[in-house]
């Protein structure tokens, strides 16, 4: 599940999904 964890270019936005246990952050276009 560590697809699920990135770092976002600054073209985009963080966003914390809640997809079964953990809560990740993933990215957003803005």
């Amino acid at each position: 599940m560590k697809g699920l964890c990135q770092k976002c270019h600054s073209s985009n936005v963080e966003i914390t999904l809640e997809n079964g246990s953990p809560v990740c952050e993933k990215c957003a276009k803005k």
